[in-house]
């Protein structure tokens, strides 16, 4: 059984529908297999190469060295394979825009704003936000809301959501610049400074493995003696650590929510001459549009 939030708690942690929660995990189990499943991939594909370049090291077990560099190749295809069959990259966006999709609704709700405004009757904008998740779920039925587990039984239209809509638009509209437009604008200031931190971190890496590359080639030409040529294995490790770049996409993700972090403020300062019911409608309606658009294009990113 839901319960109406007090002025302590958040609307997003404990008041929204089931179907929020069930997405919101299924996103976040499916994103955490694949990042597993490609970066066991990478650590295969660097394997493969180093038991050749340290076979020589060993002349005794030079054979057992050969048949693991065959194994590590080995399972790097077959992670491959399970990385395409599961399509766990397509259910972490699918389940995202369901979550993002269901969390604006929500709020539309919970603030009265469009299509939920406060002019209809309560069986009418119950009817209404119903058939909106209905839609949303038909829409992407294919995925697995398993993850969501004792969330899936929860109410789909919650007291909170119900105790936020009966409050005064001046309450509502504390709640909501507080909890959804600053909120946001905190996790997306801080998702943008952790990307540009961690892409940073990776592109120094890069660099120095670059540099200890060019120097064992060098090493090897200069020195006709030595028997172990590292580079090969430094430059599989740094087209390794490219590929998770493109995966994790930290250049691209610190740049588009910084933007939306900026553009969010501009929303914040906007909240300060609304004047009435009708005004904090459009707010609201024209901030959560804000948002959505910023939620279509990371899908749309994905998907290229």
């Amino acid at each position: 059984m839901s319960t109406p939030l007090d002025n302590r708690a958040h609307f997003e942690t404990e008041g929204m529908p089931a179907l929020y929660y069930a997405a919101d995990k299924a996103s976040t189990a499916s994103q955490s297999l694949y990042l597993k499943l490609l970066l066991a991939v990478l650590i295969c594909t660097v394997a493969g190469p180093m038991f050749l370049v340290l076979a020589p090291l060993f002349p005794n077990h030079l054979a057992r060295f050969r048949y693991l560099a065959g194994a590590a190749l080995l399972a790097a295809l077959v992670i491959t394979g399970r990385i395409k069959e599961s399509r766990k990259e397509r259910e972490w966006y699918g389940a995202r825009a369901v979550a993002e999709s269901v969390k604006t609704s929500a709020w539309r709700y919970a603030m009265a704003a469009e299509p939920y405004l406060s002019a209809l009757s309560a069986q009418e904008v119950d009817r209404l936000f119903l058939d909106n998740l209905k839609g949303v779920l038909r829409d992407a039925k294919e995925l697995n809301y398993s993850a969501g587990s004792g969330d899936n039984s929860k109410p789909q239209i919650t007291d909170a959501m119900r105790a936020l809509r009966s409050k005064s638009w001046a309450e509502r509209m504390q709640v909501y610049v507080e909890q959804r437009i600053q909120g946001q604008r905190r996790w997306y200031s801080g998702k943008a400074h952790q990307s540009s931190r961690w892409e940073n971190i990776y592109f120094g890496v890069i660099i120095i493995l670059q540099l200890v590359a060019m120097l064992t080639a060098f090493a090897f030409a200069v020195w006709s003696g030595m028997t172990v040529n590292l580079t090969g294995m430094i430059t599989s490790m740094v087209a390794a650590l490219f590929v998770w770049l493109q995966a994790k996409r930290y250049q691209e993700t610190a740049q588009s929510y910084s933007v939306t972090s900026h553009e969010l403020g501009f929303v914040e300062e906007t909240s300060k001459h609304v004047k009435s019911e009708s005004e904090f409608a459009s707010f609201v309606a024209d901030s959560e549009n804000a948002m959505s658009r910023e939620h279509t294009l990371w899908v749309a990113r994905r998907r290229g």
